[in-house]
């Protein structure tokens, strides 16, 4: 325990310490870095800490032996408001929803733990991706009989 405790400790400190160093070139005014460019890490090293701290929560979750949640969930509507999310976190990528529905996309799970994972999956698409290009995150077409 002791040693996840310390694992767990390091990778926080690596996005706080990057979050503090950021905030302090922009609160001394540095013509070093852009400050757009600033915002934007400051902004994924966030995303990065929080996604860290959900999976502390889950796993001391699981630890104490609480079952996950098991419900139905719309996957579409879930997949719009994690997009809708991503738009106001990241207003320079160009987030764009597409499904390919002839039916709802129900599935059985804990809604929240889908929606960290999308949510994660958005905040890679973000980190790993220019700003001010087109980020679509789609559902395939199903295929077409032959």
């Amino acid at each position: 325990m002791r040693r996840f405790l310390a694992d767990a400790s390091h990778e926080l400190r690596t996005p706080l310490a990057s979050i503090a160093g950021y905030a302090e070139l922009m609160n001394r005014g540095t013509d070093k870095i852009e400050p757009t460019l600033a915002w934007r890490r400051i902004s994924a090293e966030s995303a990065r800490m929080t996604g860290l701290v959900e999976d502390l929560l889950l796993l001391a979750r699981l630890d104490e032996g609480r079952p996950l949640e098991s419900a139905e969930v719309d996957l579409a509507a879930l997949a719009a408001e994690a997009v809708w999310h991503a738009r106001a976190a990241d207003e320079d990528h160009n987030w764009q929803l597409t499904l390919f529905l002839d039916a709802p996309a129900l599935v059985t799970g804990d809604e929240a733990r889908l929606h960290q994972v999308v949510a994660n999956l958005l905040a890679n698409a973000c980190v790993h991706t220019p700003p001010a290009r087109r980020s679509r995150p789609r559902s395939n077409p199903p295929p077409t009989a032959a």
